[in-house]
C-alpha cells in the first residue's frame, strides 16, 4: 500500500485501498476472512505528511473459552506522520527518534501502519460470546452443549480442604 506524495494535487487527499492480508505482512498471526479494506486521508504539509485512515477487516479467531472458530470485525483507526528524508538542520530532532516516520524518497508505504494497527485492534482474550460457559476442565466437554456430569472441580471451590481436614477430626 504505497502512496507517491507526487501524484497528491491537493492539501488534503483521500484514497481507498483493499490488499489481501499477505500483501500487508500478515503471516500466521491472523485468519482473515476476505480483504483488508483501508481508507486513508492524505494532509499535505510540505515535507511533512500526515496519513489519517480507517481499516475493516474481518477475522476468524478462536474463542478462549471453548476453542469455536468465530468471526470479529475490526475497524481501527490510525494517525501517522511520514517524513521526507530532508538535511537536519544543527539541533533538529530526527524523525527517528520522534512520533514520525522517514519515508524513502517520494514514497509513502502505509502497509506496516495498517500491519500494526490490525495487531493493536485483535483481541487479547477473544471470547464468542458472553454468556460462553467453555470447556469442563476434567473431561473437556464443551459446556455451550450440555452439561457433562463431572464433579465440579476443586479449584473453583478455594475451601473444599477444609472439608477434608474436618472429616478426619471426627
Amino acid at each position: 500500500m504505497q502512496i507517491d506524495v507526487k501524484d497528491l494535487k491537493e492539501q488534503v487527499t483521500h484514497l481507498a485501498f483493499s490488499a489481501k492480508p499477505e500483501e500487508i505482512g500478515f503471516s500466521g498471526e491472523a485468519v482473515f476472512d476476505g480483504p483488508v479494506k483501508v481508507s486513508v486521508e492524505v494532509h499535505d504539509m510540505s515535507e511533512r505528511y500526515r496519513v489519517v485512515g480507517s481499516v475493516a477487516a474481518t477475522v476468524k479467531i478462536d474463542c478462549g473459552r471453548c476453542l469455536k472458530k468465530f468471526k470479529v470485525k475490526l475497524t481501527p483507526g490510525f494517525d501517522v506522520i511520514h517524513v521526507k528524508d530532508a538535511p537536519e538542520d544543527e539541533g533538529e530532532i530526527p524523525p527517528s527518534e520522534t512520533d514520525e516516520l522517514a519515508m524513502e524518497g517520494d514514497i509513502i508505504d502505509i502497509g506496516e501502519d495498517v500491519r500494526q494497527t490490525l495487531l493493536l485492534d485483535l483481541p487479547m482474550n477473544p471470547v464468542c460470546g458472553k454468556n460462553c460457559k467453555g470447556l469442563c476442565q476434567t473431561c473437556g466437554s464443551d459446556l455451550n452443549k450440555k452439561k457433562c456430569g463431572c464433579d465440579e472441580p476443586s479449584l473453583n471451590k478455594p475451601f473444599a480442604g477444609i472439608k477434608n481436614i474436618l472429616k478426619k477430626k471426627k
